[in-house]
């Protein structure tokens, strides 16, 4: 059994060195990344997609999905750590 780990693509908090918050979606770079990502997956025979509950995540593994017709299982423990006050 083979585990593929991809992190989300860029958002635009990233792209400033912000730390994000949940709800940070994705950049123009990001949706082009989450769409590349989908594209070398398609041929992987992957059989799950698990996704953190965060709307970049989400975004990117809807990605995946749509190109490989997995369902996407989401799930908050993939959350990052919450950084509180440094958050923005």
């Amino acid at each position: 059994m083979s585990i593929f780990i991809a992190r989300h693509g860029e958002t635009f908090d990233n792209a400033k060195g912000i730390i994000q918050f949940p709800d940070s979606p994705l950049s123009e770079l990001g949706l082009i990344q989450a769409e590349k990502l989908a594209r070398r997956l398609a041929s992987s025979n992957i059989t799950t997609i698990i996704s953190s509950d965060y709307a970049r995540a989400q975004q990117t593994a809807i990605q995946v999905s749509n190109t490989t017709g997995i369902k996407v299982e989401y799930n908050p423990l993939l959350r990052e750590q919450n950084f509180g006050d440094f958050r923005g």
